[in-house]
């Protein structure tokens, strides 16, 4: 557990996930997503503590979830060493630029300090140039040459011959 400026950084809690599904909508509005939230209550906490697909943080400011984090541990096959990857990293608009994502990152770092990991990575989309910013100021640098690349259902089916 980390506390800065008032704000709680901890690993999420069952109690946690309908805070933190209110949370995942604000940021997919944030986001403007093109396809559906489907996410539910439910469908999180079977992914979190039942099988265990990966892990969150939350800030809390107040007894109040703020912002969340959602990342898994990864392994480099080219280096052989594990590494964290960022799937998501969100702050309540009502919260930002008071330092709760620096936190997270901060607490992520250590995280990933402690698992002997190599890296932390992430993915940002390209238009989101805060968030850029957010990133670079935290001494995060860019990964040449590397994009990524998306099966949807419809690409899954036609490869799987499902």
């Amino acid at each position: 557990m980390s506390k800065e400026s008032g704000v709680v950084i901890r690993s999420v809690r069952e109690d946690d996930i309908p805070a933190v599904v209110g949370l995942i909508h604000e940021f997919a509005d944030y986001m403007q997503l093109d396809e559906p939230l489907t996410i539910t209550a439910q469908a999180l906490k079977f992914a979190l503590f039942e099988k265990r697909q990966g892990e969150a943080i939350v800030a809390e400011v107040d007894g109040e979830l703020v912002g969340y984090a959602y990342f898994f541990q990864t392994l480099g096959t080219f280096s052989g060493r594990q590494g964290l990857f960022m799937e998501d990293l969100f702050v309540s608009g009502k919260c930002r630029r008071g330092g709760i994502g620096q936190a997270i990152m901060a607490r992520l770092a250590t995280i990933a300090l402690e698992r002997d990991c190599d890296h932390l990575e992430w993915g940002c989309r390209d238009w989101n140039h805060k968030a850029i910013a957010f990133y670079l100021k935290q001494g995060a640098s860019v990964v040449p040459e590397k994009s990524t690349y998306r099966l949807d259902q419809a690409g899954l089916r036609r490869l799987g011959a499902v």
